[in-house]
């Protein structure tokens, strides 16, 4: 029976290593799909982010003034996304510094606007007439 068991082990060894054969071709397969979809998304994002451009370039070149400048930032934001696409820590420090801008471009045309009110009321104020004040018919 020696001769019998070792066959059976000899087949039962070749079952096995071309079992082990097949899960790691399989996996192979598998890792292989999954680096092609990776791939080809960051094509994908890539060519959607050029498409992006261009029609915001577009945008800006048949635009003008306020539009052109909004379209132009546009184009900006999609080159500083297209550089530095990251993650959502990333965006919310980004979408932060923004505010902070954006807040303090306000504080600047809010202390612009409170400027100018305040020049126009002491305008108005050095100019108004006081009420027992002579005045002439003739200017």
């Amino acid at each position: 029976m020696g001769f019998w068991d070792n066959l059976k082990e000899e087949w039962a060894e070749k079952a096995r290593i071309k079992k082990e054969e097949e899960e790691m071709i399989r996996r192979l397969k598998i890792e292989a799909e999954v680096e092609k979809k990776r791939i080809f998304e960051e094509e994908f994002r890539k060519n959607i982010f050029k498409i992006a451009q261009g029609k915001a370039k577009k945008e800006a070149a048949e635009k003008s003034g306020l539009q052109k400048l909004r379209a132009m930032n546009r184009v900006k934001n999609l080159e500083i996304l297209e550089k530095n696409p990251s993650g959502f820590l990333g965006k919310l420090s980004e979408y932060t510094q923004r505010n902070i801008a954006k807040r303090e471009e306000n504080m600047k045309r809010t202390a612009e606007v409170k400027k100018t009110l305040e020049e126009e009321k002491m305008k108005k104020t050095n100019n108004i007439n006081k009420p027992f004040q002579r005045q002439s018919y003739f200017g």
